[in-house]
């Protein structure tokens, strides 16, 4: 259908402020593994427990959100960003803000008050004593996205699996249909300390790029 330009006021900008919430903290040795806050980051927790222990989670159900994107960068002062965007809609509220381009994202679900729907799963995992980063990882898509994201990370984090085998081994020749989408960054000796050590990967069922400055 056709879009309909809609005007924001100057205010709800000036106005508007971010939500800073506490995050679910995983310890891993040294490091910590930082998940959001709330249920969404509580489901993430349990169930890295069980990968890390080797046990299957039990399966999630939801469609596949191809709403949704993810994101991870990490920087020379051992800083790291891991991001999950949504428009929550396949072209959002299919409405456009005012000339700019820009289709405004629709309304959550009001199943997804509680976080427990959101397609998506970041990740920041650091050394807090030396407050260097280790690495980032972002998982969207849905829950297979995110579990995806999770058991990467602990193949990395927790068993030092090098970057490009923490997916597990790569799909057969043929069609790909990609369920959910994964990214990750590994630094093993920090963002800081040592970045040329630092590694980036891609879920191969799915769909990714990663590219690395020269340092």
């Amino acid at each position: 259908g056709k879009t309909v330009g809609i005007d924001v006021p100057v205010s709800a900008f000036r106005s508007y402020r971010p939500k800073w919430s506490k995050s679910e903290v995983v310890d891993i040795g040294k490091n910590e593994l930082h998940l959001p806050g709330g249920p969404l980051g509580e489901k993430a927790s349990a169930t890295w427990r069980l990968l890390a222990e080797k046990r299957v989670p039990a399966a999630s159900g939801g469609k596949v959100a191809f709403d949704s994107a993810g994101f991870v960068a990490t920087d020379l002062s051992g800083g790291a960003v891991s991001c999950v965007v949504t428009s929550n809609g396949t072209i959002g509220a299919a409405r456009m803000i005012g000339a700019s381009g820009i289709i405004a994202a629709a309304p959550p679900p009001s199943s997804a008050s509680d976080g427990e729907a959101f397609p998506g799963l970041p990740m920041v995992y650091i050394n807090k004593p030396l407050k260097d980063a280790r690495g980032a990882v972002a998982g969207s898509g849905g829950a297979v996205g995110a579990l995806r994201a999770l058991s990467a990370a602990v193949n990395a984090f927790s068993r030092d699996i090098p970057a490009d085998k923490a997916f597990g081994p790569p799909p057969k020749p043929g069609p790909r249909i990609s369920k959910g989408r994964a990214n990750f960054i590994f630094c093993p000796e920090g963002a800081r300390e040592e970045p040329e050590l630092c590694r980036f990967a891609t879920d191969p069922t799915g769909h990714g790029l990663a590219v690395s400055a020269a340092f």
